[in-house]
């Protein structure tokens, strides 16, 4: 029956009213649906660069097949950033606009032109502009010129613009068709993002590196008068020499009521290349319908259960994932909500891990090796009187060894989850990778887990920050590295980092109002600035469900029995790609210390090359972690006799004296970490048989 007619004969629908009557429109505010456009990027200002490249893209090829601009037409992009007033700049060549469509598809919400409606343009809903435009708190200005048509208009934050017409001040060079965006009082936060060219470099490299390639398309990037250039990996150039597979389809599957295809996977070695691996994982890229090949990366998606992809990958891939778009790609181009699991790309890559890089280390074999090097240690030091006042007793290390949370009778090496935060001694100002890692037992609780209850914080500070949840999913008998937050302290301090989890199964019991019970937590400290040394090495916890003192959780781990005296209660890994430190001796509550060892050392590294002979691998790495890790426990004698020995009246330039020669000792240890990094990459590093 029709819902024209104003009565029913079924009884269970309502009266509804007739189309005649349904006349109204629904009152919107629009500078909070704008504000929403913005928000659906988790980083904004990344989101105002991406909309921007992608709308260039999109136009210069459709201008291209249109015939505006010429078959050979040399893509040129410039953004230009100045700090002191706060302002951001676009421009292209891509081709321009017409009034029609600037007036009715750019400015509008949620209007796409037929050709991104219809999935041909890499954008494809009709909000890009607005996540530009909306970096400023106040007006922006829009011209462009295609053909004969020259206009330009001003669009206000809260949904308002000035009728399209011809610019008194133009800004667009008289030969250019192109477009010119201006962005004024650009929010600080945006500013911070947009105005840092290392952050914007490695935000180009991560969403642009096969546009970046290209030799038809200049992207400058101009900060405060200072010209910059993106710079990627040609990553096509080590196929010839790297190359582990491709496959040119992979099987189709069903998401949303359609069906979906992922083609052209590639995956090479990174061993092979001359620069850091743009990503981790397989780049899912898609394109528009005019370029010849995919340009912009949607997700890097990194399947469980593949150690390769990470820390630091040792295969990395990419697909064109275009297919999917844009149905399945939400609204920031930057996930296919979930689906990524379905595209079949996980399969080949356990077949290459497993063929290439497999170490056949499980969980249990890694806490095994973290105990033989906390042994060694322990047996090598015991022999001098020197570190006795180290010594601890071995209840204490009845808390777990990894992530300084307390377990009753619970053995140390048993932690499901740790807390990790890198060296743990930080300026203001750095960027602090804070991350979660899971060890999953053989006959776990669970393959799929919530992480909640993560927080950082600081009492001194009285700073609180609570981390969204995640749900994850680790196999049976292997772990897994979550990158959690990017914390940049402001402030001097002790700081806090946090988590908790328990299982999180696929199928929820719907009769039930109760969680799951918690299964574990970790705590661990991090030191930001000149802190106090007797704060650091004080109390250090809260006890309990705690920590104890600046500590910090690793691979794997193995504290030591009951009664037995240890000067190393644990040992620790962290893969700190990009670091050249070694080792870190680590304060423990009551006495001792953690060893933290940097396992992205290129030392370390090559054992895991040696894949024909495990003993062999785990004798040069139980050496190299004992080494290290003796060598800093030495260090920490040597620091602690200078506090000791040196009265704090004792100054070198108004400054404590024993902080002075500490601080230099260890710009030389870092000096030296440095040198033999750069050795081991200028002449190389082999593990003979």
């Amino acid at each position: 029956m029709s819902t024209d007619e104003t009565e029913t004969e079924d009884d269970s629908q309502p009266a509804f009213a007739s189309k005649a009557d349904i006349n109204q429109d629904v009152p919107i505010k629009r500078k909070n649906t704008l504000q929403r456009i913005r928000q659906d990027y988790d980083e904004p200002a990344k989101g105002t660069v991406r909309e921007a490249v992608q709308n260039g893209v999109d136009a210069w090829g459709r201008s291209m097949d249109r015939g505006v601009l010429p078959d050979d037409c040399h893509l040129e992009l410039e953004f230009v950033v100045d700090t002191n007033e706060g302002t951001f700049t676009y421009s292209d060549n891509a081709g321009g606009m017409t009034e029609e469509v600037l007036r009715n598809n750019l400015v509008g919400i949620d209007t796409p032109d037929e050709d991104k409606e219809a999935g041909g343009g890499a954008g494809a809903y009709g909000r890009g502009f607005y996540v530009i435009a909306m970096c400023g708190e106040g007006l922006t200005y829009v011209e462009t010129r295609q053909d004969g048509e020259h206009n330009a208009m001003t669009v206000s934050n809260d949904g308002k613009y000035s009728e399209p017409n011809t610019p008194s001040d133009p800004r667009l060079d008289p030969d250019v068709q192109g477009t010119h965006i201006y962005v004024a009082d650009v929010l600080e936060h945006d500013l911070e993002f947009l105005g840092n060219w290392d952050r914007v470099q490695e935000m180009f490299v991560q969403n642009f590196t096969f546009l970046l390639s290209r030799d038809d398309v200049t992207v400058r990037y101009v900060i405060d008068g200072e010209e910059h250039y993106p710079d990627a990996p040609d990553l096509k150039q080590y196929l010839e020499e790297g190359q582990l597979m491709f496959r040119k389809e992979l099987p189709e599957f069903s998401a949303e009521g359609g069906t979906y295809r992922v083609r052209d996977l590639s995956v090479i070695r990174t061993d092979v290349m001359d620069e850091d691996p743009p990503w981790e994982g397989v780049a899912m890229l898609k394109g528009n319908q005019y370029l010849d090949e995919p340009f912009m990366t949607i997700k890097a998606y990194k399947p469980t259960g593949i150690p390769s992809l990470r820390n630091p990958p040792q295969m990395i891939g990419w697909c064109d994932a275009t297919d999917l778009c844009p149905d399945l790609e939400n609204n920031a181009h930057t996930s296919f909500r979930g689906h990524e699991s379905k595209t079949g790309i996980k399969d080949p890559l356990l077949q290459l891990h497993d063929e290439h890089f497999k170490k056949g280390r499980t969980t249990e074999e890694r806490k095994q090796l973290a105990s033989d090097i906390t042994r060694n240690i322990n047996e090598l030091l015991a022999d001098y009187e020197d570190f006795d006042e180290y010594q601890t007793q071995g209840e204490i290390t009845t808390e777990t060894d990894e992530d300084g949370t307390t377990g009753d009778d619970r053995d140390p090496s048993d932690s499901l989850v740790k807390c990790q935060a890198g060296k743990r001694k930080y300026d203001v100002g750095d960027r602090i990778s804070l991350k979660i890692q899971i060890e999953n037992p053989v006959d776990p609780e669970s393959q799929r887990y919530e992480l909640f209850d993560i927080n950082v914080s600081s009492t001194d500070l009285s700073m609180n920050r609570d981390v969204g949840s995640r749900v994850v999913n680790v196999s049976e008998n292997s772990h897994e590295t979550f990158d959690i937050v990017e914390f940049e302290p402001k402030n001097e301090g002790i700081y806090s980092f946090s988590a908790s989890i328990r299982a999180a199964p696929e199928v929820l019991d719907l009769d039930t109002d109760e969680e799951n019970e918690k299964l574990d937590s970790s705590k661990i400290y991090f030191t930001v600035g000149d802190v106090e040394r007797s704060e650091r090495t004080g109390d250090g916890g809260d006890g309990g469900d705690g920590g104890d003192g600046p500590d910090d959780g690793g691979e794997g781990g193995e504290g030591e029995q009951e009664g037995q005296v240890s000067i190393v209660q644990s040992t620790t890994f962290a893969n700190e790609d990009g670091e050249d430190w070694k080792a870190v001796a680590i304060d423990k509550e009551g006495g001792g210390f953690e060893v933290l060892l940097n396992t992205a050392r290129p030392e370390w590294l090559a054992t895991n090359r040696i894949t024909d002979d495990d003993d062999r691998r785990d004798r040069i790495q139980t050496r190299l972690g004992t080494e290290w890790g003796s060598e800093q426990v030495i260090h920490r004698r040597n620091v602690d006799d200078l506090h000791d020995l040196l009265d704090e009246e004792i100054t070198i330039d108004g400054e404590p004296a024993a902080e002075v020669i500490q601080e230099k000792l260890e710009n030389r240890e870092d000096i030296r970490n440095h040198i033999e990094s750069e050795i081991a990459d200028r002449f190389g590093l082999e593990y003979g048989s």
